[in-house]
């Protein structure tokens, strides 16, 4: 069976429990689309902040703003967000709330050991570790070892694949007026049709398709889920000729397509060898400056998608939020563990 518009065995035991979930139980959905619930969260955190006792700036104090964000950069005492060349401000925290590899934002920081804070090397976003060179180079002195191109002793570690391999390309059609082809899917004329088909891995490869659901029966308006656009002739064979298409959405693709290389429906999962993930804390400006243990001053990158890499789904991204919320929260001195408690972070 098909899901996440991929084979099971392209996908970890997590993903498929995951998946099956709607298979029983109430099901609900985001009328509108899910985006709708970043709207919602805007509307009552502005609506809580101006009901609460805490002391009224003469500005918003919670802002929202459309800009195509393209590079953070991060100082010792704050980060920097650029929207091409135009400064956004600085910011004690950045969170991002996107898939890593979908961002397309360039993630920079000034150097410790710099004299020129102009000069700028990438973030280390998961961690740093030793200069490679101090192995292999006892003999050489230490103003040596720290002129290499870093210009410090320490490296960025490389990113796992979770968080470079593009996600997978998804195509979602939506036809109206169609009359599913009974025969073709193995059923008999008098027998009710089913609200979802889901394919086999070798069904996948005949069909064309992952997923086909019928939205409503009445109006014919059926949904399928396939790695590539179906043709005129293909959505005859299932929906009959005098179906009307009524959307098509491409979600990722190959790189040379638009937005190919960054797009990309669901992450690819590959059994379960992409499943390594980032820590919700991608960055700590504390530690890069030498300032201390996590939570002291200095600028912090969370990433809510953290845990996207091992299963994916809303409810996901809200267990996601709500951590890095809390560990917000705590960073800034907003909230403290019980007194005495031992401290088990979520996730």
């Amino acid at each position: 069976i098909n899901t996440y518009n991929q084979d099971l065995n392209q996908m970890n035991g997590l993903v498929g429990l995951v998946a099956y979930v709607p298979s029983g139980g109430e099901l609900f959905s985001v009328e509108g689309g899910n985006y709708k619930l970043m709207e919602s969260a805007i509307r009552q955190a502005t609506k809580i902040y101006d009901t609460s006792a805490c002391p009224k700036l003469p500005v918003q104090r919670i802002q929202q703003h459309q800009k195509r964000i393209t590079t953070v950069v991060s100082g010792e005492n704050s980060m920097e967000i650029f929207s091409a060349d135009e400064s956004l401000g600085n910011f004690d925290i950045v969170i991002l709330a996107a898939p890593l590899q979908q961002s397309r934002i360039q993630f920079l920081m000034e150097s410790p050991m710099s004299m020129d804070p102009s000069v700028l090397h990438p973030m280390a976003l998961n961690g740093i570790h030793e200069n490679p060179d101090l192995e292999d180079n006892h003999e050489k002195s230490s103003s040596q070892l720290l002129n290499n191109e870093h210009g410090q002793l320490a490296f960025a570690s490389p990113l796992p694949p979770s968080a470079t391999t593009p996600y997978t390309s998804v195509v979602t059609t939506v036809v109206s007026n169609a009359t599913l082809n009974v025969t073709h899917f193995g059923l008999s004329e008098k027998e009710q049709w089913p609200r979802s088909i889901l394919v086999s891995e070798r069904g996948k490869l005949t069909e064309g398709i992952t997923t086909l659901t019928i939205l409503d029966f009445e109006k014919g308006l059926m949904k399928t889920f396939s790695s590539e656009v179906l043709t005129t002739e293909k959505r005859n064979i299932l929906f009959g000729s005098h179906h009307a298409l009524e959307y098509v959405q491409v979600w990722g693709g190959g790189e040379k397509e638009e937005g190919g290389k960054y797009g990309g429906a669901t992450p690819n999962f590959d059994g379960g060898r992409n499943s390594e993930s980032l820590p919700f804390l991608l960055y700590d400006g504390a530690k890069h400056w030498g300032k201390g243990n996590a939570g002291s001053t200095g600028p912090a990158l969370y990433y809510v998608n953290s845990i996207e890499s091992a299963v994916a789904a809303i409810e996901i991204s809200a267990v996601g939020a709500k951590s890095t919320a809390k560990l917000v929260a705590r960073r800034l001195g907003l909230v403290n563990p019980a007194s005495g408690a031992i401290l088990h972070e979520e996730l």
